[in-house]
């Protein structure tokens, strides 16, 4: 879910990160920190049928 509440898709693989140790999270973000920021807007979802209708990929 967003910031507004709407499901994000394609849907994060979480549980691909499920074995990732405290130490990577750690230096992840102390790298991802050294970045300079960026202003950009996400494109819009565009999705072709039948991977537009939720409810067939939910299941």
């Amino acid at each position: 879910m967003d910031r507004e509440g709407r499901h994000l898709y394609p849907a994060f693989p979480y549980d691909h990160y499920t074995r990732v140790s405290d130490a990577d999270n750690r230096a992840l973000y102390a790298y991802l920190m050294t970045r300079t920021p960026v202003r950009a807007e996400a494109p819009a979802n565009d999705l072709p049928f039948p991977l537009n209708i939720r409810m067939a990929v939910a299941g």
